[in-house]
């Protein structure tokens, strides 16, 4: 085909933009006469438009038609920018269903939450500054006894100043920290690109999760709807796994096949389904509490009994042996009746409760079952090594680490005097050494800083109360506080697998405990009074 002249190029050039200008223009009058930004919101219409985008961008490989997936994204999220942190919070376990951007020498893996989550930033920068905006107005206004004093302040400090930090929550400060410390270990960087990336999992998104439900799920509807579709995800993930170990997929250990959901390691898979089980029994517990129809309950039921049934086909003995007594302990320790259940438990509990000794005896059964799975410990002793190994590591960064995504380019060099060793761990299969090699003793600080506070809101959460406490109190209140039961014993059930598992080091798992830390923090009797909240959660204590 031949070349067209450049003056025929420039004029079909021309053609195009006037085009796209006619069509620009009609689309804007249409757009006022037919009002479709109300129209699309309405139901089924933004549902629709939810399923077609997320369709389009499933199918798309080409960048700008990714690119224009984005803009439908984030038009949604400027609209209703929670529904978009719910489906959010849902791909997290996907995390490997990304979409790669080739920029020049840049190549760019997108998940589809951190998708999500950059299509969200523009509605949290205009909800941060409408929420000043506020604040300042109410603390100006005449009836205002302090109008003179914010007048003052206006003048000589900022709005975000350090001024305004000491009204911040444990758990803000927290947050905070982690990204100071992430930032501070870039001095040992080795290889930017792995820090960049590190740092985008490990604290910028996370942190950004963590900033969306503080922003838009200060009350127990917009928690609890955050919490279901988190364990949503997991319960796709758990069906991922199932319908790929029912079709003979899978890895083969000591004679077992073992699920592998939407990751790459049954182990992976185990690490976010222990979280997901309790997440779902609270939230399940909670519909009881609300009193929604059988059929409800029953729907919450079998989704617990599915991410069950993955789990234990993971034959994860991290999640199997430690996680889920764990969990099980925290959560009998956070909702226990201390010997007055018979007096004022509803029937319903007590059922629970023999529930609970069945899957027990169940369970113990599974163990017997598979006892050479689960006490293997050729693996055992390899772990002690490469533990002495990341110890060596850290002792050459022991101050900030090797920075977030660093640990994998580092490792290898501490690997070469024994060849039995894999140097391609991606972490050291502890949580005190995966802080240590990567955050080195800021990191260990801040781990500390985490299971104190975890043990200090253990109290608000405590469910014993008097039957008279219970009447008064509303059912929509035990919702919320079983949601944080179950919340705190998936974290408890992650750290303690962290003693021979990650805990942080994977990108799905810290978006998960940060989501988990947002909402706990949230609920918090302790709140700042940036969130209002209609919640009693005294009740809770």
């Amino acid at each position: 085909v031949d070349a067209l002249s450049p003056h025929r190029f420039w004029l079909h050039v021309g053609l195009l933009l006037f085009l796209w200008a006619l069509i620009a223009w009609r689309i804007r009058a249409a757009w006022r006469l037919i009002n479709v930004s109300a129209w699309a919101y309405k139901f089924p219409a933004h549902v629709i438009i939810w399923v077609i985008l997320v369709w389009l961008y499933v199918a798309a490989v080409w960048p700008p038609l990714i690119g224009l997936c984005w803009l439908g994204f984030a038009w949604l999220a400027w609209r209703a920018p929670l529904n978009t942190l719910c489906v959010a919070a849902a791909a997290l376990p996907f995390y490997f269903q990304h979409k790669e951007l080739a920029i020049v020498d840049w190549r760019w893996q997108i998940p589809p939450a951190y998708m999500l989550l950059t299509a969200l930033l523009p509605a949290l920068i205009r909800d941060w500054g409408r929420r000043a905006l506020a604040k300042t107005r109410n603390a100006n206004s005449i009836d205002s006894p302090q109008r003179k004093t914010a007048i003052f302040n206006r003048r000589f400090w900022s709005r975000w100043s350090i001024v305004s930090l000491f009204s911040l929550h444990a758990l803000d400060w927290l947050a905070l920290a982690w990204l100071g410390i992430n930032l501070a270990s870039s001095t040992h960087v080795w290889y930017w690109p792995a820090y960049w990336q590190g740092l985008t999992e490990q604290a910028l998104a996370p942190l950004l999760f963590y900033a969306a439900v503080r922003m838009w799920a200060a009350d127990a509807a917009p928690q609890r709807r955050v919490a279901i579709w988190l364990f949503g995800g997991g319960v796709l993930a758990a069906l991922w796994g199932w319908a790929g170990w029912l079709d003979g997929a899978g890895t083969l250990a000591d004679g077992v096949r073992r699920l592998v959901g939407p990751h790459f390691s049954p182990n992976h898979t185990a690490l976010y389904l222990e979280r997901t089980i309790f997440l779902g029994i609270g939230l399940t517990l909670g519909t009881q509490e609300a009193r929604q129809n059988g059929m409800r309950q029953w729907v919450w039921r079998i989704s617990c009994a599915v991410v069950m049934g993955a789990l234990l086909l993971t034959f994860s003995r991290g999640a199997l042996l430690i996680a889920l007594p764990a969990g099980a302990l925290f959560f009998y320790l956070c909702a226990h009746t201390g010997g007055r259940m018979r007096s004022w438990a509803p029937r319903w509990q007590r059922r629970h409760w023999y529930a609970v000794f069945f899957v027990g005896a169940l369970l113990i059964f599974f163990f017997w079952l598979f006892a050479d799975r689960l006490t293997n410990s050729d693996s055992v002793m390899q772990r002690f090594e490469s533990w002495r190994v990341v110890w060596r590591l850290w002792r050459d960064y022991p101050l900030l680490g090797v920075g977030p995504g660093g640990f994998f380019w580092r490792y290898p060099a501490y690997t070469l005097e024994n060849g039995a060793l894999d140097p391609n761990l991606r972490h050291p299969h502890n949580v005190w050494l995966e802080f240590a090699a990567s955050w080195g003793v800021m990191g260990i600080g801040w781990l500390l800083a985490l299971c104190w506070l975890l043990w200090r809101q253990r109290r608000p959460w405590d469910m014993n109360a008097d039957m008279n406490a219970r009447l008064a109190t509303p059912s929509h209140t035990f919702a919320i506080c079983w949601l944080t039961i179950g919340i705190g014993a998936g974290l408890v059930a992650g750290l303690m697998h962290g003693q021979v598992d990650a805990f942080m080091a994977l990108a799905d798992l810290a978006g998960w405990n940060w989501l988990a830390l947002a909402i706990l923090a949230t609920n918090s009797p302790r709140t700042s009074d940036l969130h209002l909240r209609n919640v009693d959660n005294t009740a809770c204590k």
